[in-house]
């Protein structure tokens, strides 16, 4: 059985989280997204988005290979601070 390059970052992501004691398939996250999709809801340049993580205004998730996702909460969370 061969597994694509998705299959095997999503099963380390599982694995990751497991051992952080959370489960993201049972609920235990909101949906994930990528900088790009964050960007382009809020309709700011990506690298603000990366600058926003960077100083903390923004929380995300680092996977296993490096790569960056924010739950989409966490972008309702930024919404909501910005409103007020």
């Amino acid at each position: 059985m061969q597994l694509t390059y998705s299959a095997i970052i999503a099963y380390k992501f599982n694995i990751a989280c497991k051992s952080k004691n959370v489960n993201m398939w049972q609920g235990g996250m909101s949906e994930l997204l990528t900088p790009n999709e964050v960007a382009k809801r809020l309709k700011v340049d990506r690298i603000t988005i990366y600058r926003w993580v960077k100083s903390g205004r923004l929380q995300a998730k680092r996977l296993p290979d490096s790569q960056i996702r924010i739950e989409a909460n966490e972008l309702d969370n930024l919404l909501t601070k910005i409103k007020e």
